[in-house]
């Protein structure tokens, strides 16, 4: 499973601090078509900061945000190494042991073959 994943580290903000957007930190999920690449990004100050870090990380034009998520949550992305499918599949949940699976059964449903999961990344 291709991607660049892992947590990163908040925003630096020059200048006074922003106040915190209601349920952060934030993290989202961005995926590239074309290369079939991914980043996951996780524990930033706005709904905003986690979309942008996320399509920077991409680093391709026709990279997409398929998942936020808030405090407490967890995330998660399926891939099918046998591309019968070639959309990723992307849950979240506040349960974190179960992520990896519920991202696997998603990406089987949706008639993938050999799902794999990327490791969960929490906020």
């Amino acid at each position: 499973m291709t991607g660049c994943s892992g947590n990163t580290s908040k925003l630096s903000v020059i200048g006074s601090t922003p106040a915190l957007e209601k349920d952060a930190p934030f993290g989202a999920v961005a995926f590239s078509a074309s290369t079939q690449k991914w980043q996951i990004v996780s524990d930033l100050p706005s709904r905003l900061a986690a979309r942008s870090k996320a399509l920077s990380g991409c680093q391709i034009n026709d990279c997409k945000v398929l998942a936020e998520f808030s405090r407490g949550e967890c995330v998660s992305l399926s891939l099918d190494a046998a591309k019968a499918i070639t959309k990723p599949q992307v849950s979240v949940s506040r349960d974190a042991s179960s992520i990896m699976n519920l991202a696997r059964q998603s990406c089987y449903s949706a008639g993938g073959q050999d799902c794999k999961a990327s490791s969960p990344i929490c906020n």
